[in-house]
C-alpha cells in the first residue's frame, strides 16, 4: 500500500513539476490560430495590482492561454463532445456529412433594426441630394437559409424576423432593396441550397458566390442596361477547383476536428474578359497604390499555405480597393460598402464599372462613409451584405464607428 502511495505521490509531483519546468521553456504564444485571437502574456506586477487582485486575475488568465499542449487538449476536448452526439458542440451542429451549422441568432432589440433601418433610409436621403441611386443588397447567410435543417427541437432563430423588421421600415423612394433570400428560393430546391455554401465555414462556397453576384448584376441591369449583363453568365466562366486542404471558420472553432468534408477552394475565371483588364489600387487611386492581383488575392495558394481558408483562399478584408478597368463597357464608378462575402466576387463585379470602388467600413477608423462619399466621386452606391447581423458597426454611416 505504502509503495502504491508513494508511487501516485511521485507521479502526481513529476507531472506537476513536468508542466512548470515545460511552461519555463516554452516560448509564449502571441495568438491561438485555431480561436483567432490574441493570447493573454505574462502580467507587469505592480503595487497597484497586487493591492487590487488584478495582477492575480491577469495571471490566471496568462496561464490558462500559455498552458502547454493547450491546442492538444482543446482538440482532444472537441473530439470527445463530438464522440458524444451532442446537438451542438461550440455552438455548431454538426451532420454525419460534415456539414456545419451554427446555433441560430435571438432575437434583436427593435430599436436596434429600427436604427438599422434609419441609417440606410438617410444615406439613400443623403445620397439622393447627389442624384445617385443607392441600393442595399442583402444576401443570405449561411445560418439563416440552413436553419430550417436543424433537429426539429432546435429554435430556428429571429434570423428571418430580423429581416423582415428591417426591410419593412426602409423608404423604396430611399433605398431600393433586393432581397437575395427570395431570389435563391426560387432557384434553388430545398436539398440544393446546402451545396451553395462550404460545410465547414460561414461563408457561401464559389457557387453561392457565383449565383450572388448574378443576383447583383441582373438587379442593377434593370436600371443600367449597358452593364453588359450577359457576362454574368456562368457559361462564360470556366470552373477549377484546387485539391487543398480547408479549413472553415466553424471547423476552426473545433480544432480541426471534422475532417469528411470536401471542402475545397473554387474559382471561375472569365472566359470573355481577363484579369489582366484591371488596375487594381490598394487605397485612392495614385501610381504609389498600384499593387498586383497576386499581392492580394488568393494569397494562400500562391503562397503554397497548409490549410487554407476563407482569407488565404479568397481575400481577407481590405480597408479599400478601387479596380479600373480598363475595358469597361460604360463609364459607371460604383462605390460598394462590403463584408466579407463579397471577397470572391471582387473582379466579377468589377467587370459590369469602369471604376469601382469596394469599402470595408470595419477597417475605416478614421472617417465615415459619408466622408468618404464627399471626397469622391461615384454614380451608384451599394451596399453589399449578407443577412445574419442587422446591427452594429456595418451599419454606422454618417460617423466613424466606436472601435471595441
Amino acid at each position: 500500500m505504502k509503495y502504491a502511495q508513494t508511487v501516485l505521490i511521485v507521479g502526481f509531483f513529476a507531472i506537476i513539476f513536468g508542466l512548470g519546468i515545460t511552461s519555463l521553456v516554452t516560448p509564449d504564444r502571441a495568438s491561438s490560430w485555431w480561436e483567432n485571437r490574441t493570447l493573454a502574456q505574462a502580467p507587469t506586477v505592480t503595487v497597484e495590482g497586487l493591492t487590487t487582485g488584478k495582477v492575480f486575475k491577469e495571471y490566471e488568465k496568462y496561464v490558462t492561454d500559455q498552458f502547454p499542449g493547450r491546442d492538444d487538449w482543446m482538440a482532444a476536448y472537441t473530439k470527445f463532445q463530438l464522440a458524444q452526439g451532442k446537438t451542438f458542440v461550440n455552438n455548431t451542429h454538426v451532420t454525419p456529412d460534415g456539414l456545419m451549422i451554427k446555433r441560430p441568432m435571438g432575437e434583436t432589440p427593435a430599436e436596434q433594426l429600427t436604427a438599422t433601418a434609419t441609417a440606410l433610409n438617410e444615406l439613400g436621403a443623403e445620397l439622393a441630394k447627389r442624384e445617385i441611386p443607392y441600393y442595399f443588397m442583402v444576401m443570405p447567410a449561411k445560418v439563416n437559409m440552413l436553419a430550417d435543417y436543424l433537429p426539429p427541437d432546435v429554435s430556428r432563430g429571429y434570423g428571418k424576423e430580423n429581416k423582415a423588421n428591417v426591410l419593412s421600415q426602409i423608404d423604396p423612394n430611399m433605398v431600393k432593396v433586393v432581397d437575395g433570400e427570395t431570389i435563391w428560393r426560387t432557384a434553388y430546391s430545398r436539398e440544393q441550397i446546402p451545396e451553395l455554401y462550404f460545410k465547414t465555414d460561414h461563408h457561401w462556397n464559389i457557387e453561392g458566390a457565383m449565383f450572388g453576384y448574378r443576383t447583383v448584376i441582373d438587379s442593377l441591369a434593370q436600371d443600367f442596361p449597358d452593364m453588359a449583363a450577359a457576362d454574368a453568365d456562368v457559361g462564360r466562366y470556366t470552373l477549377r477547383c484546387v485539391n487543398r486542404v480547408f479549413m472553415g471558420s466553424w471547423n476552426k472553432q473545433l480544432a480541426g476536428q471534422v475532417t469528411n468534408h470536401g471542402d475545397q477552394p473554387c474559382y471561375y475565371d472569365p472566359t470573355t474578359y481577363s484579369y489582366q483588364d484591371f488596375l487594381i489600387y490598394k487605397g485612392p487611386i495614385d501610381s504609389k497604390n498600384l499593387i498586383a492581383k497576386d499581392a492580394f488575392y488568393a494569397t494562400g495558394l500562391n503562397q503554397q499555405t497548409v490549410p487554407i481558408d476563407y482569407a488565404t483562399g479568397y481575400m481577407y478584408d481590405q480597408r479599400e480597393i478601387t479596380l479600373v478597368n480598363k475595358k469597361s463597357p460604360n463609364k459607371l464608378r460604383a462605390l460598394i460598402l462590403k463584408d466579407s462575402f463579397t471577397n470572391p466576387i471582387l473582379f466579377y463585379l468589377g467587370h459590369h464599372f469602369e471604376q469601382t470602388t469596394f469599402y470595408d467600413i470595419r477597417h475605416n477608423p478614421d472617417r465615415s462613409v459619408y466622408e468618404f462619399i464627399a471626397e469622391n466621386e461615384f454614380d451608384v452606391v451599394i451596399t453589399l451584405y449578407n443577412d445574419e447581423l442587422f446591427f452594429g458597426p456595418l451599419y454606422i454611416f454618417n460617423r466613424v464607428p466606436t472601435q471595441p
